[in-house]
C-alpha cells in the first residue's frame, strides 16, 4: 500500500481527535481547572448590585478610607476612623473562587482602633474576593476587592 495525501488527512484527523479528547479529559478530571459558581444566589444579587453601588459610594465619601494589611497574623481590616466602632456592625464575606467549602462569613467586631483581624488558620494562599459590609446609625457602607494572599 502506497502512502497518498489521502492517508496523511487521515492521520492528521485522528490525531486531532484524540488530543482534543484527551485535554478535555485532562481538564475535567484535574481539580486546579475547577471553578466553582461564587455564589448560589447569583441572579438575586445581580438585582441588588445598585444597592452596592450606592454603599460604596457611600464609603467613598469618608475622609478617611478602609484599608487592610496582610500578615503572618492573618488579615486585618482599617475600619475609617470617623466612624464610632461602638456603632459599627456588619460582616466580612470571603469568597474562594475555586473551593466553594472554604467560603465563611464572619461579623465584624472592632478594637478600639477600628480594626478588625481574620485569622491566619482561616485563609489558605490563594485568591479570595472580599466584601466587607458593615453600617453605623447613619449609613450603610460596602467595600469589595480581590485578594492574592
Amino acid at each position: 500500500m502506497k502512502f497518498n495525501w489521502g492517508h496523511g488527512i487521515a492521520i492528521f484527523l485522528i490525531v486531532f481527535v484524540i488530543s482534543t479528547v484527551g485535554v478535555v479529559v485532562y481538564i475535567s478530571t484535574n481539580s486546579e481547572f475547577d471553578h466553582e459558581v461564587v455564589s448560589d444566589f447569583y441572579y438575586k444579587e445581580g438585582l441588588e448590585y445598585q444597592l452596592e453601588i450606592e454603599r460604596e459610594n457611600n464609603l467613598n465619601k469618608l475622609e478617611s478610607k478602609f484599608s487592610y494589611s496582610y500578615n503572618t497574623d492573618g488579615l486585618s481590616l482599617y475600619f475609617p476612623k470617623e466612624l464610632d466602632a461602638s456603632k459599627i456592625t456588619g460582616r466580612v464575606e470571603l469568597y474562594r473562587p475555586s473551593k466553594k467549602i472554604l467560603d465563611f462569613k464572619q461579623d465584624v467586631k472592632l478594637d478600639d482602633n477600628n480594626k478588625m483581624l481574620i485569622p491566619a488558620d482561616k485563609l489558605l494562599r490563594g485568591k479570595w474576593r472580599m466584601k466587607v459590609f458593615f453600617e453605623d446609625d447613619k449609613q450603610e457602607y460596602l467595600y469589595k476587592e480581590e485578594l492574592n494572599l
